[in-house]
């Protein structure tokens, strides 16, 4: 009895023994523990930052203007034209005297450099006015004045408001003064002259004739016995005067003298003192 006794606290003692046994041998247990886990280690990660959503600058306004689209909305490529000018290209005998050259263009003219200048390209220095589709050059005082005989141009260059620019080129050439005219005309004909003494008594009229037209003349006809005017009036035709009956004039009597005076002077007042023609009439049957 006491050796099963004894028999059964060894065992019991063997199993304890056993299941207290350290493992560091790296055997396993006959009871194995559950593994323990262990816990992950955490690493702090550094603290977001929210970055500002970045605002893009401002770009810089460019104040372009708008390109001038005068013909119907397409961009105006085309330059002022030159219609007509008060002094043609190659004009001869011009007036030294005028007093202003006009230039009209197609479309306004914005800006112009246009002069006139001499043979030598030297300015006159005449006022240059731009107004609308027109360019006026005039003289002012103290302006050099064109002179007799010589050539000048117009020159110079007009731009429409799209910056469009054209060239302008005129060139004329001034008249010759004619000499001072200080010659009186001369009568070279005549219906009646001195010393007719078969004139027709029934004639309402005559004529006189000059070698240049007649600016003005004074005439007259008359009874020579009686000395009465026979209130004939008189007209100017170019180179001719003509003497003439009119319903308040008197008619001529046969067989009776008469006296016409007559002085004429021409267009530039050259007088000539003339003289008388005396002429009879005609036996009337």
């Amino acid at each position: 009895m006491l050796y099963k006794l004894l028999s059964v606290c060894m065992l019991i003692c063997l199993i304890v023994g056993c299941t207290t046994q350290s493992t560091d041998d790296g055997s396993d247990s006959i009871f194995p523990l559950p593994p323990v886990e262990s816990e992950e280690t955490t690493v702090p990660s550094e603290p977001v930052i929210i970055q500002p959503v970045p605002v893009p600058e401002p770009q810089p306004i460019i104040d372009e203007p708008e390109p001038v689209e005068p013909h119907g909305g397409a961009r105006d490529l085309v330059a002022p034209k030159l219609l007509n000018s008060s002094i043609e290209s190659g004009a001869i005998d011009v007036d030294v005297d005028i007093n202003a050259v006009t230039l009209t263009f197609d479309e306004t003219v914005a800006k112009s450099d246009i002069k006139i200048t001499d043979r030598h390209n030297q300015s006159l220095r005449w006022k240059r006015i731009v107004h609308d589709k027109d360019v006026i050059l005039t003289p002012l005082e103290g302006a050099r004045a064109l002179k007799l005989d010589e050539q000048y141009s117009v020159i110079g260059i007009v731009e429409d408001a799209a910056g469009n620019e054209r060239v302008i080129l005129i060139t004329f050439t001034t008249g010759v003064r004619e000499p001072e005219d200080n010659v009186s005309p001369r009568l070279v004909d005549t219906t009646v002259s001195h010393g007719d003494k078969h004139v027709n008594p029934d004639t309402d009229h005559f004529v006189f004739t000059f070698d240049e037209e007649i600016g003005d003349v004074e005439i007259s006809i008359i009874n020579e016995r009686s000395r009465i005017d026979l209130e004939w009036t008189h007209l100017i035709r170019g180179e001719e005067v003509v003497l003439h009956k009119l319903d308040q004039g008197k008619n001529l009597v046969a067989e009776r003298t008469y006296v016409i005076n007559i002085t004429w002077a021409d267009k530039a007042g050259n007088w000539d003192r003339g003289g008388i023609i005396r002429f009879t009439t005609e036996i009337k049957e």
